[in-house]
C-alpha cells in the first residue's frame, strides 16, 4: 500500500536550494488502479509517468529511471513500508521536477522498487515513480476526480472553493502525510488521506482494538503486496463513515490483523483513497494545514453485507 512508503525518512547532510513555486499550473491525470498518474519531466527530460501519492513522504524515482537518466545516488537510507521488511533507498537530488508547468528545483528524492502492480499495471504503460509530499508542500494541490484535472496554485493566491468543507490537516506517518478527522461507526479518529491508494479504506489494528474489532468477527482474510513485503487484511463492513459532512453507509473496509511498518508507529485510525475520493475535488494546503473537500457527485458506494457488522451486536 503506497500510503506508507518512506514515512519517517529524514534527509541528512544535504543542502538543498528552497523550492521556487510556479504560478498556477494544471494538467490532466489518468486513473490507473485507482491512482492518479501524471506526466512529469525531470531535469528537462521526459515525460515520465508518476503516481500522485499524498501518502508518500518523498518523491520516488524508480531504480530503472535513475539508471536511464544517469542520476547520482548521494546516500542510502533504511526505510519502512507497509510490510514487515525494511528496504534500502538511494538518496538523490533532482535539479528540477516539472508537472504541467509547476516546477520545484533542487528537491530531494529517493529511489526504491515500486510494487509490481503499480510499476507495470496490466493494460497500462509502466509507472516511473511517485510524486510525494516534498512536491505537494510547494503548492496548494487540487485534484478534481470528476474532470481528471490536477492544479497547483501558489499558497498566497489560492482561493478555497466556496462550497468546500474545510477540514483541519494533521500530519502523521513521520509528520509528513495528511490526515483528516473522520467518524467510523460514530467513533472519532483521523484517517490518512492517501491519493496513492486505489483500494477500499483500511483500519489500523490499534484503532480496531479500541472497540471496532469486537463488532466485526473474523471476515475473509486477503493477502496484499506492498513496500516491505506482503501483509494480510481482513474484510469488514462498516455501518457508517463520516467525512466533512458527508456520510457513507455500509462501506467496505479492511482491518489489519497486525500493524506492520509505519502503521505500528502512527497515531491514526486508518487510511482512505480512491473509493471515497473519486466523488470529490480535493485541495491539499500543507502550509495552512487544511484540506478542502467539494462533493462533485452523489454516488452511492457499492453496498457491502452487514452480516459481519451485525454479528454479535
Amino acid at each position: 500500500m503506497l500510503a506508507r512508503l518512506l514515512a519517517g525518512l529524514v534527509a541528512i547532510g544535504l543542502i538543498v536550494t528552497p523550492w521556487e513555486p510556479a504560478r498556477a499550473a494544471q494538467t490532466r491525470f489518468e486513473i490507473v488502479e485507482g491512482i492518479p498518474i501524471v506526466d512529469v519531466t525531470i531535469d528537462g527530460r521526459g515525460p515520465f509517468r508518476f503516481a500522485v501519492d499524498s501518502g508518500a513522504t518523498w518523491t520516488i524515482v524508480s531504480p530503472e529511471l535513475v539508471r536511464k537518466l544517469n542520476l547520482d545516488i548521494v546516500g542510502m537510507r533504511h526505510v519502512s513500508g507497509a510490510g514487515a521488511e525494511q528496504m534500502e533507498a538511494g538518496q538523490l537530488v533532482l535539479d528540477s521536477l516539472n508537472v504541467g508547468g509547476a516546477v520545484v528545483k533542487r528537491t530531494v528524492a529517493y529511489s526504491v522498487e515500486l510494487p509490481p502492480r503499480l510499476a507495470h499495471p496490466p493494460g497500462f504503460a509502466q509507472v516511473d515513480g511517485l510524486l510525494g509530499e516534498t512536491f505537494f508542500h510547494a503548492f496548494v494541490t487540487t485534484l478534481d476526480y470528476e474532470t481528471s484535472m490536477i492544479e497547483f496554485d501558489e499558497v498566497r493566491s489560492f482561493a478555497p472553493p466556496t462550497q468546500a468543507a474545510a477540514l483541519p490537516m494533521r500530519l502523521v506517518s513521520g509528520a509528513a502525510v495528511p490526515a483528516v478527522p473522520v467518524q467510523v461507526d460514530g467513533q472519532n479518529t483521523y484517517f490518512e488521506l492517501d491519493t496513492g491508494s486505489g483500494s477500499w479504506p483500511v483500519l489500523t489494528r490499534a484503532f480496531a482494538d479500541l472497540g471496532i474489532n469486537a463488532r466485526y468477527p473474523q471476515g475473509s482474510i486477503q493477502s496484499a503486496q506492498g513496500e516491505g513485503g506482503s501483509f494480510s487484511l481482513r474484510a469488514a463492513c462498516v455501518r457508517s463513515f463520516g467525512l466533512g459532512g458527508t456520510q457513507f453507509n455500509d462501506v467496505q473496509m479492511y482491518v489489519q490483523p497486525e500493524d506492520l511498518g509505519i502503521t505500528a508507529e502512527g497515531d491514526f485510525g486508518g487510511s482512505f483513497g480512491y473509493a471515497i475520493l473519486r466523488d470529490f475535488t480535493v485541495s491539499l494546503d500543507f502550509s495552512n494545514r487544511t484540506v478542502y473537500l467539494t462533493r462533485n457527485l452523489v454516488r452511492a458506494l457499492p453496498g457491502c453485507t452487514r452480516s459481519l457488522a451485525d454479528k454479535g451486536r
